[in-house]
């Protein structure tokens, strides 16, 4: 479920810088993109963090690809609050820790 929400965060939160930068990207600025990839290279915990994210991401891929309206429907949204032609919104939650 975790992954799912960062998943729909990172596409609403960057669609509109995605569309500006050359592919294939790393999300960085052009002057940045030769020292990430070279510390992804070079240090263990940047290789790590890379490939748990390049497996996550392949994972929700291949979830999407076997059933695209089961992984839509597990996303937190409102369905039966979607007006015609929207996207349906976000469930309001609220978090209270020890009552």
């Amino acid at each position: 479920m975790k992954l799912l929400i960062a998943i729909l965060f990172f596409l609403v939160f960057c669609s509109n810088s995605m569309r500006a930068q050359q592919r294939p990207f790393i999300w960085v600025n052009q002057l940045d993109r030769e020292q990430v990839l070279e510390k992804i290279l070079r240090e263990a915990w940047a290789k790590s963090s890379y490939d748990n994210h390049i497996s996550n991401l392949k994972e929700a891929i291949a979830a999407h690809q076997n059933d695209a309206d089961k992984f839509l429907r597990s996303i937190p949204l409102d369905w039966d609050n979607q007006k015609p032609g929207e996207s349906p919104p976000f469930f309001y939650t609220t978090h209270i820790v020890d009552g």
